[in-house]
Formats: C-alpha cells, structure tokens, sequence
C-alpha cells in the first residue's frame, strides 16, 4: 500500500509540473523594464507612460494585469522598439507621467526624479490610486499577508483530512501545525513576491513540493504515532494532493 501511494502522488506531481514548463519553455523570458502596482484602482483602469524621448513625448500603453485587489501594469522594452538605446530607468523616465484611463477620466502622475536607479531594470513602483502618491518597491504588508492566506489556507484543508483521517489527540495537532506552519511557511516565503518571475521557476517550485513532502512524510512518520504508517501516508498524500492544488489556485488568482 505504501509504495503505490507515493507512486500516485508522484505522478500526480509530474502532470502539475508538465503543464507550466510546457507552456512557457517557448523562449527566453525577458522582464519588463518598468512594473507599476496600483492600488484601489478601478477594475476598468488602462494605463500609459509618456515618455520625454529625444524632445518627443512618446505615449505607450502599458499590459495591464488583475489579480484580486490589485491591478499591475508592465512596460516591456519590445514596446517601445523605436528606442534606440536605454541607459538605464532613471534616465530612460526622467520627466515621464503615468496616465491613467478609466470611465471616471484621466490622471496624470508625475514620476519623480530620483525614484528609480541610475541602472534600474526591473523595478517595481507602487501607486495608490486614491493620493496619487507613488512609491518605490512594494508595500511591506503585501508579501506578509499573501503568505499567510496561502498558509492558512493548506492549514485549512490539511486539517480538515487531518481529522477525517483519526487524528484527535492533542499532542497530534500541535505537531500537524508545527510541521505544517515550517513547510507551508516555507514554500509560500519562496514563491513570495513572484510579481515579475522567470517562468522556468515553477519547475523549480514543484521540485520544492515534492522535497516538502518527503520531510512531512519523514517527520509524520518519526513523530506522530497516533494512528498506523498506512493512515499516516494515506493522509498525506490526500492532504498534499489538496493543499498544492488549493495553493496553485491561489498562485494564479492571488497577486504575487
């Protein structure tokens, strides 16, 4: 029964890890210059950057993304492809506005001199819709909380078969959230701030799945001995079948 339950879950494993590395593996991937998180935006929001260019004001519309509370935009270099040459952001957006287009109207936001590097390349701005006030990076709350929705979301589902498979004693429990919080904890650190990431990195995630599940199974095993190795391996295999497939949602549908 053991070893035909790995095997399961392996190859279960191997489908989810098929379907992103066939889909990107097209081509080298090249990050946007410039990526622009709005905050409280309205859901209809386009945006552009005017860009001084050689005593011209370039307008170029930038490729907008939304994920729950949060629209991102992205100006990749291929979109201005009359540029000749790029010297570095700081440069490149010296006296640039971003304009924002919704059915409410437009805004115009100044980017600041000296808010981007001399040598800057994918660099990450935050606009709060509503000031107007930009910022550089990301805001420090952002990468806490989307870890601990994913987090407490695998708590959520693991614990739930954790019960259904027998599991009642305390001691059990408190092991199940110390083992869970480290590994779970440490997979959602991993693939925080994934706002710009090389696609070719969720190969590598779920190569981090499958090492995660081998220490569960392996502290499961050593520790917690209120119900037999089969119960245990059978629960971890539904319970990591079930958090990894919720968390891979949330991947997709979360900011990241």
């Amino acid at each position: 029964m053991f070893p035909k339950r790995i095997l399961t879950f392996l190859l279960a494993l191997l489908l989810f890890a098929a379907i992103p590395v066939g889909i990107w593996a097209t081509g080298p991937y090249q990050p946007p210059t410039l990526t622009v998180v709005v905050l409280g935006a309205p859901k209809d929001t386009e945006m552009r950057v005017i860009i001084q260019h050689e005593g011209e004001a370039v307008n170029v519309p930038l490729e907008r993304e939304t994920r729950a509370w949060e629209n991102t935009y992205r100006l990749y270099r291929a979109a201005v492809w009359q540029f000749g040459n790029w010297y570095g952001n700081a440069y490149d957006f010296k006296g640039a506005e971003l304009l924002l287009i919704n059915a409410s109207g437009q805004k115009r936001i100044p980017i600041p001199d000296g808010l981007l590097h001399d040598r800057g390349f994918n660099e990450i701005i935050t606009l709060r819709y509503a000031s107007g006030r930009l910022s550089y990076g990301l805001p420090a709350w952002r990468a806490p909380l989307l870890i601990g929705i994913r987090v407490l979301a695998a708590l959520l589902i693991e614990g739930v078969i954790f019960f259904l498979s027998g599991y009642t004693n305390k001691k059990s429990w408190l092991l199940f959230l110390a083992i869970n919080l480290v590994i779970h904890g440490a997979l959602s650190i991993f693939c925080s701030s994934w706002i710009n990431v090389n696609p070719s990195m969720y190969a590598v995630y779920f190569l981090c799945v499958f090492i995660s599940f081998l220490l569960e199974l392996t502290a499961f095993l050593l520790l917690v001995d209120e119900q037999g190795s089969d119960i245990a391996v059978g629960y971890l295999v539904k319970a990591n079948l079930a958090s990894h497939a919720l968390n891979l949602l949330l991947i997709a549908f979360l900011p990241l």
